[in-house]
């Protein structure tokens, strides 16, 4: 997993330039492997970072943090941002949900999200949101280590 958000990163890494970002990259070292279908979790990885450059106050740092737990490996992306409430995240992963940012301008989340959800749920994995009012926000997901022999469709070691 580090290696494939290295790569990403470095894809993206116009989008930090623009916003005087800077992005920071930490991982426990232990057994980061994951069973997954490499494309479609880069996918994921590309919307939740471009999401937390566009999405986050210039001039800032975006935390990325992989780890493992109880056989599943949980990658978060952290940015400061203006506070999402509760009902707004709660409704996040579904399409097409719009923000009013103000009276005149509306901020789309479009289809990312919900597919980001779509393909960590196909893994047998779960996405999270959370927001406080310090502007601190939290994007991530969850993937489990071992392998499901019911679910076996294109799977590749990450």
């Amino acid at each position: 997993m580090p290696e494939l958000v290295t790569e990403t990163v470095s894809e993206i890494s116009n989008l930090l330039i623009e916003k005087g970002q800077k992005l920071e990259v930490n991982s426990n070292g232990e057994n980061l492997l994951v069973e997954a279908d490499r494309f479609q979790i880069k996918r994921v990885l590309i919307n939740f970072l471009a999401n937390a450059i566009s999405h986050g106050n210039n001039d800032s740092k975006i935390e990325v943090e992989i780890t493992v737990k109880d056989a599943n490996l949980y990658l978060s992306v952290k940015n400061k941002a203006k506070y999402l409430s509760k009902e707004f995240l709660s409704q996040l992963y579904q399409k097409f949900k719009t923000k009013s940012v103000s009276k005149s301008t509306k901020h789309g989340m479009g289809l990312g999200l919900y597919l980001s959800k779509q393909i960590i749920d196909a893994h047998n994995g779960e996405v999270h949101a959370d927001s406080t009012p310090d502007g601190t926000c939290i994007f991530s997901f969850s993937l489990p280590q071992t392998h499901d022999a019911k679910n076996d469709n294109a799977r590749i070691l990450l």
